[in-house]
């Protein structure tokens, strides 16, 4: 494909992704919703937000699956159907059946087409945009995003608020935005001229009728191949775990925390965990996708985790503040949260881009999503132990020290990358 093939491309690809951003938007700022629905709406215990903390781990660790499965289909933009029918459609059920178990069980089918669409739209932003533009491309397209869900949280909280029953509506829109999303997604076209370099990897044949032990084990074999191979995106990861474990500590112990602990209503938690949180981003995106392709991915992540730090442990002085005061630390806590957390989200997404260089960016992805599914299982454990055991404000503080702990690390990481 000549260059100017290409461009017009990436220019029509870029279009189509504008296009799907107001879906996609509006159903995230429903689904932020969920585990503060959970608690306030459905009379949810402590033990069934943990489980809810998990129900995303849970399908990410299949998010090498879906990746050996993109590699494997011809026609892989299908797949984005196939996410939209079993990921995002069944949470209009919740409009009929209102029920924390319901609520868990469609929340696991929403996160395995999650899982699926991850690392299918980093296939997109490799094959269809230049390497010098993609982190730029994906921050502007997520701060519109941010903006967009900063201007509906406070009307979706106030909503929420008006009814006992409203939530259901909630779900109902979630689904139908989610499928708007996938579908636009499935109509940007592929690059016939995209080629993976796969090096000392075996090619598993999984067409010859059921597969056995030893074919279900070699996308497992082929995530492990890859970290063996390349020791930086292992090293990275590995740092990048420790960032985890903090992120689900805090967000197991939040909703308690927030609802039982500080009293807060539904407009309140959306102007901090939403609309605070979402200005953050707006405001410091197209910064970070700058940065993170300025930067080796190690370096920046240093920089972000140190930012972050500081979240967990303002939120955590808000209990102990009058209840008139509090508000302050804690929407300046979730502005703070947002600005970092726009970086993590950039890194999140493309760092692996960087690692993954001439091959197959899904793959790689892939990789970080499923050990993304790794943590995620054991930190809302270890956030409900230390809550139950030694209260809300341990957690945060815990949490703090390992984003400390991980940004220490990945500023040597980031020292010795920069020197070679």
């Amino acid at each position: 494909m000549s260059d100017q093939a290409f461009d017009v491309l990436s220019r029509r690809t870029l279009r189509l992704q504008w296009l799907a951003i107001p879906f996609e938007s509006l159903l995230q700022a429903g689904m932020q919703f969920g585990s503060t629905i959970a608690k306030k709406s459905l009379d949810a215990t402590d033990w069934q937000i943990t489980l809810l903390m998990m129900t995303a781990p849970l399908c990410f660790l299949l998010s090498v699956y879906w990746a050996e499965l993109i590699r494997l289909v011809v026609r892989w933009r299908r797949l984005f159907l196939l996410a939209a029918g079993f990921g995002v459609l069944p949470l209009a059920l919740m409009a009929v059946w209102g029920s924390m178990p319901v609520f868990l069980a469609l929340l696991l089918l929403y996160e395995l087409g999650n899982s699926l669409t991850i690392p299918l739209r980093n296939r997109v932003m490799q094959a269809n945009h230049p390497a010098s533009r993609r982190s730029r491309i994906y921050s502007r397209l997520a701060a519109a995003s941010a903006g967009i869900i900063l201007v509906v949280s406070w009307p979706l909280g106030s909503f929420l608020d008006a009814g006992a029953g409203n939530w259901r509506w909630v779900f109902l829109g979630a689904a139908l935005f989610g499928l708007a999303d996938r579908v636009i997604w499935h109509r940007i076209p592929e690059n016939p001229d995209t080629t993976y370099s796969r090096p000392a990897l075996s090619s598993p044949d999984w067409m010859g009728g059921l597969p056995t032990w030893h074919q279900l084990a070699q996308p497992v074999r082929r995530m492990r191949e890859v970290l063996d191979r390349n020791r930086d995106f292992a090293r990275w990861e590995g740092q990048f775990m420790i960032y985890g474990l903090a992120f689900f500590i805090i967000s197991t112990v939040q909703p308690s925390y927030l609802v039982d602990g500080l009293g807060l209503s539904y407009s309140q938690i959306s102007v901090g965990q939403l609309a605070l949180l979402r200005l953050g981003g707006v405001l410091t995106l197209p910064v970070m996708g700058h940065f993170h392709d300025r930067y080796n991915p190690a370096l920046f992540c240093a920089r972000v985790f140190a930012l972050l730090a500081v979240f967990p442990l303002l939120l955590s002085l808000c209990i102990w503040l009058p209840e008139g005061v509090r508000l302050v630390p804690f929407y300046g806590a979730f502005l703070l949260q947002g600005m970092a957390m726009s970086g993590v989200a950039v890194a999140w997404s493309m760092s692996s881009l960087v690692f993954a260089g001439d091959e197959d960016g899904a793959l790689y992805q892939g990789i970080h999503v499923t050990l993304t599914g790794f943590r995620g299982l054991l930190g809302p454990l270890l956030g409900l132990l230390i809550m139950q055991t030694l209260g809300w404000s341990a957690a945060f503080w815990i949490a703090g020290g390992l984003l400390f702990l991980a940004a220490g690390l990945m500023e040597r990481q980031g020292r010795e990358l920069a020197t070679r």
